[in-house]
């Protein structure tokens, strides 16, 4: 597993993040899918499928210009794919990039459970959690913002063996929402 950051050197301290890896047994299908992220100051979304009998255990995003693009979600639409949401500046004069990645496993007991969050528009990150309970453990979570271009995502990591979290913030006038997914298999 790779994590990529990046911090303003303005900031006046240094900073640590953290990158999870979420391990299962099993037969795995890889499948990744690729799109031009316009520089046009909005959001853009691409989706990598599972093959038919498969079920999505997990996924995620790489962005192709990781130091003038910005993730806005990541997160699966449904039990078969996962989306990756970007956005990049018209100022740069050129499009770039993305990829939305997902791991897939033969359908079994994967279940795709989500819940909404309030984001107030207070500048502060909110946490939101949801856990799979009775569907068993969690192998990957995702979020998506209810304004990916005003919004943005602080993170997205599991929350023990039973849930994810993710982590928004809200940028534009008046509160809004955030959706956490959690994938869950038994």
């Amino acid at each position: 597993m790779v994590g990529v950051a990046w911090r303003d050197s303005s900031e006046s301290t240094t900073s640590s993040f953290t990158t999870y890896a979420l391990c299962i047994k099993g037969p795995l299908t890889y499948v990744q899918h690729s799109k031009t992220l316009a520089g046009d100051d909005s959001h853009h979304t691409v989706k990598a499928t599972c093959p038919s009998g498969t079920k999505a255990t997990g996924g995620g995003i790489k962005l192709g210009d990781p130091d003038n693009d910005y993730m806005v979600g990541t997160y699966p639409p449904g039990a078969a794919g996962w989306v990756g949401a970007a956005w990049r500046a018209s100022s740069l004069g050129s499009d770039a990039t993305f990829t939305a990645w997902v791991v897939c496993a033969p359908s079994g007991h994967i279940t795709v459970k989500s819940k909404s969050f309030s984001l107030p528009d207070d500048n502060k990150a909110h946490v939101g959690t949801v856990n799979c309970g009775t569907a068993g453990n969690v192998t990957g979570g995702g979020i998506k913002l209810g304004d990916p271009d005003n919004d943005s995502e602080e993170g997205t990591y599991p929350a023990g063996k039973s849930g994810w979290n993710g982590i928004a913030a809200r940028g534009g006038t008046g509160a809004n929402t955030f959706t956490v997914y959690a994938v869950c298999v038994k």
